[in-house]
């Protein structure tokens, strides 16, 4: 749920269609639009707070005749309200360096599984943020920011197995798009530290180091870090830099049904094994290519009440699954039974995929209900007050508000008092409480008090069937309704039809209109009015 923070006081945007951009440095995106005419259309503005789940902040303002375009970050302001001048840390730990960055308040979870050594930063200075993002290169970690709490997560981006969740055309996987570039491409690095020192003494007198993992031919290329003030520090570094140029910068961007969370609505968690997140590594069974290559999850756009809108993109997991790409394209034995491989687990999985994608037809793309029906009850509101647009209504926790011209003029609810259930109306203002109309009847009752009160029955094909009563207003009293007789000001006579048999006479007492001290009577013969007289 989208909400505006204004002067320390939330309130509710009313737009469920937004995207979050979740990226692997951490500093994740939140993006929307709104209709020119919406209430917050002229609201929102640079730096406006944005709250939903983690704080945001308005970065970015666009707007047409139509919409607006709305591009917030994540508000990890705190990192950048000061500068750290000349940071010199020699032999730390990595906690002693993330503590030194941390601002106040801030405490921080190691969620990786090694980092126990030492080593040294040396920065000319810069904010907290950018200190803090010198460190992942010397640890080769990242960071998940939850700026609500104020903890930041330590993560290694390249540790984990395949979470066991697969992309298929077949099933959940919409469409592809594949990049892939040598342009760095390298097996052969000669590295060169502070001051153009080598590492031959820690390198067995060799100036270089090699890895062929991709390929076994010779390509080299140099590599300068101005950090590295020991032959150790300087393989340690090259060796890390040499394994991500020893193979083809690769990576796959893929609209993909998360059916984990568009289909777990009405299953439990029956899909929960295709379930992923950022970093999860997800199989791509490319049947084009005839592979079936492991892939990390290095950016997941998704869309929390519409999964079915999710894309993820894919960055080829280094090191030993590079070993496969390795397989799959140098070697025809092998890239043939990767391809029977991926070909045997997608017809083993064609009876599922034909009834998830039964499912996500039914279920999700027919008016996204399966989205609605896991919303909280406020969301579920909201999704209608959306819908009805400017109509006037909106539904709230306590009935149904009526609006006119931007103003409230009442509300309808429901009441029980232990014994008898009530449909309860109040109004803003003396008229229109309610009008029920059709081609044969109407009901309308103006006024907010039995004082002020007038029902009008309306029939358009019979002349007996109008019957209008209005109680008196002010000075100028209309008319009463009482027990056993009728008082009028007013009464269109020849109009008036007194049932009654053939011949019949009678009388009909009203109010004078004009003198009080006398009395009009009505007469009628055969049903019919004949005369009056004032007595």
């Amino acid at each position: 749920m989208l909400k505006i923070i204004e002067n320390g006081t939330a309130a509710v945007i009313g737009q469920d269609d937004y995207c979050i951009d979740e990226k692997d440095t951490g500093l994740d995106l939140l993006t929307f639009s709104l209709p020119r005419g919406h209430p917050f259309f002229g609201r929102i503005r640079e730096e406006t707070e944005i709250d939903e789940e983690q704080p945001y902040v308005v970065k970015q303002v666009t707007s047409d005749e139509q919409n607006m375009d709305v591009t917030c970050e994540l508000d990890v302001d705190d990192w950048k309200a000061d500068i750290l001048e000349h940071v010199i840390l020699h032999d730390n730990t990595m906690h002693q360096m993330i503590e030194f960055c941390l601002p106040s308040g801030w405490t921080y979870q190691d969620e990786t599984t090694g980092n126990n050594g030492v080593d040294e930063l040396l920065n000319d200075g810069g904010t907290r943020l950018e200190i803090l993002t010198a460190t992942k290169d010397i640890w080769n970690i990242t960071f998940r920011f939850d700026a609500k709490n104020k903890v930041l997560h330590i993560i290694d981006p390249t540790a984990g197995n395949p979470c066991g969740a697969y992309l298929t055309r077949e099933l959940n996987l919409r469409s592809v798009n594949y990049t892939g570039s040598t342009d760095k491409f390298c097996t052969r690095l000669y590295c060169y530290g502070k001051g153009g020192m080598t590492f031959e003494d820690a390198n067995g007198g060799k100036a270089y180091i090699e890895n062929h993992t991709y390929s076994n031919k010779i390509i080299s290329a140099r590599y300068s870090n101005a950090d590295a003030n020991t032959s150790e520090k300087l393989l340690k570094a090259g060796q890390k830099e040499l394994a991500k140029l020893c193979c083809p910068q690769a990576s796959y961007e893929c609209d993909v049904i998360d059916l984990s969370k568009a289909l777990d609505v009405e299953n439990g968690n029956k899909y929960d094994f295709m379930k992923f997140e950022l970093f999860s590594i997800v199989t791509l069974l490319d049947v084009d290519h005839h592979t079936r290559i492991n892939h990390r999850i290095a950016e997941y756009k998704r869309y929390p009440n519409f999964p079915q809108k999710n894309s993820v993109t894919l960055s080829t997991v280094p090191a030993q699954i590079q070993d496969d790409i390795h397989k799959a394209q140098s070697n025809a034995d092998e890239a043939q039974i990767t391809a029977g491989d991926a070909k045997s687990t997608a017809d083993a999985t064609q009876v599922e995929t034909t009834k998830l994608a039964d499912e996500m037809e039914n279920k999700v793309s027919k008016g996204n209900f399966s989205t609605l029906l896991r919303q909280s009850t406020t969301d579920i509101l909201m999704a209608f007050n959306s819908t009805m647009g400017n109509s006037g209504i909106d539904f709230s926790s306590a009935g149904i508000d009526f609006s006119a011209n931007g103003s409230a003029i009442g509300n309808l609810s429901t009441n029980y008092d232990g014994t008898n259930g009530y449909i309860d109306l109040a109004a803003n203002g003396l008229r229109s409480i309610l009008s029920l109309s059709s081609d044969k009847a109407s009901i309308r009752l103006y006024g907010t008090t039995f004082d002020d009160f007038n029902i009008q029955l309306d029939g358009s094909t019979r002349v007996a069937g109008n019957l209008m009563v209005s109680t008196p207003r002010g000075n100028n009293p209309d008319g009463l309704i009482m027990a056993g007789e009728i008082q009028t000001s007013t009464i269109n006579y020849s109009n008036l039809i007194v049932s009654g048999n053939p011949g019949q006479s009678g009388t009909v007492n009203v109010a004078h209109p004009f003198d009080s001290s006398k009395t009009r009577q009505l007469h009628f013969a055969g049903g019919a009015y004949i005369g009056t007289t004032d007595i």
